[in-house]
């Protein structure tokens, strides 16, 4: 029953971000979805989509990580990880996990151990 629940979480993850890239294509046209020095462009926000789901999916599916108290940020490839862990163990092994995503620039370490 735990392994369905992961999958549905992650399904519905998988649906919530599709939707959103739709969302700011239809609304943004091809240029870029906000106006200012951080836009992105559509594809830069679906490739940011992609890396933040995949990074989700990992951090669930590591057995040492509570991947679902960690957050995922991700702007232009730069993954920023929010949320509490347990141990500095955690924290490396949640650091690591993000940084070995396809595409990922640089990983932003917001973790705090209590």
């Amino acid at each position: 029953m735990g392994t369905r629940r992961i999958r549905l979480s992650t399904l519905t993850l998988a649906c919530a971000i599709t939707l959103t890239v739709f969302l700011a294509a239809g609304f943004s046209g091809c240029e870029s979805y906000f106006d200012g020095a951080d836009a992105r462009t559509v594809g830069e926000f679906t490739d940011d989509a992609t890396i933040q789901l995949i990074v989700k999916k990992r951090l669930i599916a590591a057995r040492d990580v509570r991947g679902t108290r960690i957050n995922v940020d991700v702007n232009k490839g730069v993954v920023a990880l929010i949320g509490t862990v347990r141990t500095e163990e955690e924290r490396e092994q949640a650091l690591n996990i993000a940084a070995g995503v396809p595409n990922v620039v640089k990983v932003v370490d917001q973790l705090e151990v209590p």
